[in-house]
């Protein structure tokens, strides 16, 4: 994908493979004015202009129904502030075969659907945040969408209705302030309101394309043979191993593809990085450079017989005493090699950390029957059938988000920040008034608090706090607590804004409750 596409923040590619006539209801009744529409008790952000050309172009024209064709592929929605929420649409007519692919606030931002049929379309994905949204046409026939959005998964109103407000004589001032407000309001997500991302029952967990879900009971792990059974649903799957908590750039990654059946695949399948019948070795955060976490591709290993989709395969993941990684599929070997041979800059790679599962983009599995046991001694240090949501959810961080808290920014890491929320609570109890989240925010950091005082850097919100605070707070370097190593100035920052909030709430009742661990 170009660098100029990944300056739009949400992007969404189709394939038709269905011929129809169908004329869905048409937005052009809708008033041009509102960000945000109720239907059906839900809350849909709806895009105020628009774009048709090859690329994505600033939308100036509004907003209304629109065809895509192969001469004009690109539609660029514009929103007038940030939104976030499930990207939906509505096909109202179509013709031939084509991609169309969305950008969503998962791993890549970008979701490609393979259109069968007109009708209503909702992502699977949350998109966290975005203020722009392109959808290109990736293959020939044209398509026609009338209803576009988002499914809000943040309040749909304006900050100015929700609480306070700002007015100068200075058009500059008034929208640098309501800017504040907007972002605030984007970022300070309610309970419950991002759902979890793995889907769980008695056949497995499915794994949709994502970076992998790090298992907190790993922590402690060290050259370790990992072993699941795998079911490719689409593309393929990937795993991590010897990934230390608290530096997501620091572990092995490996990418199993399949045959990549043309029944399945999409046309904007990246072949050259994930070749067919392969698996590729990697370290760091991804397979490819991020823009400030560096990356390696160490190799692709060609399988010596076809991966079937739909089929149930057994890998296992050796990490040796001699620095040693070999992996196994159905007991075939696919490759063993020495990881002291392959340069990832000034260190060297490590066989201790956790392990966890995800996918390439548009890639989806079905991951059960994980079981971990010593390498050298063979004995048993790990076991989860992947069955039970209970268990599954909160030991991956693919949870729910367990309490209302205010985000460092809804599109970037999407972690709870102790320092950065030092300017959010003065912002929020200026702008919307919601001092519930604020108080939850604050109250989430001491769910996290470890039995020194010290408070955690920067917790996810898909974890359970009460089950993996000591993995988060040891599972970095060798058992030690590095809170105290990290940005020390944030556990200042942090007090700071428990001193601010207390003060703009007059919360005093919260203030005495919670005194003793401040």
């Amino acid at each position: 994908m170009s660098h100029r596409l990944m300056l739009w923040a949400c992007v969404v590619c189709l394939v038709l493979n269905l011929l129809g006539s169908v004329i869905a209801a048409s937005l052009k009744d809708a008033p041009s004015t509102k960000i945000s529409q109720k239907t059906s008790n839900a809350t849909i952000f709806r895009p105020r202009r628009l774009a048709l050309a090859t690329s994505p172009q600033l939308p100036t024209n509004q907003f209304e129904t629109f065809q895509l064709s192969i001469e004009r592929p690109f539609a660029t929605l514009g929103y007038g502030q940030e939104v976030a929420g499930y990207p939906i649409f509505e096909v109202a007519r179509l013709t031939g075969p084509y991609p169309f692919s969305v950008a969503l606030s998962n791993t890549y931002r970008v979701e490609t659907f393979n259109i069968t049929k007109t009708g209503p379309i909702e992502a699977y994905f949350l998109q966290g945040g975005q203020r722009w949204q392109s959808i290109r046409l990736l293959t020939d026939g044209t398509i026609i969408l009338s209803d576009v959005g988002f499914r809000a998964a943040i309040p749909g109103t304006e900050p100015s209705a929700q609480g306070g407000s700002f007015e100068s004589d200075d058009d500059l001032l008034n929208g640098i302030w309501k800017l504040g407000a907007v972002a605030a309001n984007a970022a300070c997500v309610e309970k419950g309101t991002q759902k979890a991302i793995w889907n769980v029952s008695s056949d497995g967990t499915i794994v949709r394309g994502m970076r992998p879900a790090i298992g907190a009971n790993g922590t402690a792990l060290e050259e370790y043979t990992l072993q699941f059974d795998v079911k490719i649903e689409r593309g393929g799957m990937t795993w991590a191993v010897a990934f230390p908590f608290g530096y997501p750039n620091q572990g092995l990654l490996l990418s199993l593809t399949s045959e990549l059946p043309s029944e399945t695949s999409f046309v904007n399948t990246n072949f050259s990085l994930t070749p067919r019948n392969s698996i590729t070795l990697g370290f760091g955060f991804s397979l490819v450079n991020q823009t400030t976490l560096s990356s390696y591709n160490l190799g692709t290993f060609s399988i010596p017989f076809p991966v079937h989709e739909n089929i149930w395969y057994r890998i296992k993941t050796a990490l040796s005493p001699n620095q040693h990684l070999a992996v196994f599929l159905n007991e075939t070997q696919v490759f063993n090699v020495s990881l002291s041979g392959y340069y990832i800059g000034d260190s060297s790679i490590g066989t201790k950390g956790s392990f966890g599962f995800g996918g390439w983009q548009d890639q989806a599995s079905t991951i059960k029957n994980v079981f971990i046991h010593n390498t050298t001694a063979g004995e048993l240090l790990y076991s989860n059938s992947m069955t039970d949501p209970v268990i599954v959810l909160p030991e991956y961080g693919v949870h729910e988000n367990y309490a209302s808290v205010c985000l460092d920014g809804p599109k970037r890491d999407r972690l709870v920040w102790l320092g950065d929320f030092y300017h959010t609570v003065r912002i929020v109890a200026a702008s919307t008034g919601k001092l519930d989240i604020l108080r939850g925010t604050l109250q989430y950091f001491l769910d996290w608090q470890r039995p020194n005082a010290l408070f955690p850097i920067s917790p996810l919100i898909g974890y359970d706090p009460l089950t993996t605070s000591d993995a988060f707070a040891t599972g970095a370097s060798d058992g030690v607590e590095n809170y105290g190593a990290s940005l020390p100035d944030y556990q200042i920052l942090g007090l700071i804004s428990f001193t601010d909030y207390i003060s703009l709430s007059n919360d005093l009742e919260w203030a005495r409750q919670t005194w003793l661990k401040w």
